[in-house]
């Protein structure tokens, strides 16, 4: 049997997080990344949509592939 979740995800400068949370809002499972800096145009420290899109996208299909939740 599945369980409804909520999910979360906390994007900041220096770490990248996947949280998912019952009903009751126990975390159940959670997921860590830091991410890899870039720099801008301007020299700037950035990071890479691109990149962060894909992690989250990977965070959901895997658990969209996982009866548990």
């Amino acid at each position: 049997m599945s369980v409804e979740v909520i999910a979360i995800f906390d994007i900041g400068k220096s770490r990248q997080q996947f949280l998912l949370f019952d009903e009751w809002l126990n975390m159940v499972h959670s997921e860590e990344k830091t991410p890899g800096g870039t720099a801008d145009d301007d020299g700037f420290p950035s990071v890479e949509i691109a990149a962060i899109e894909a992690w989250m996208r990977s965070c959901v299909a895997a658990v969209g592939k996982d009866k548990k939740y």
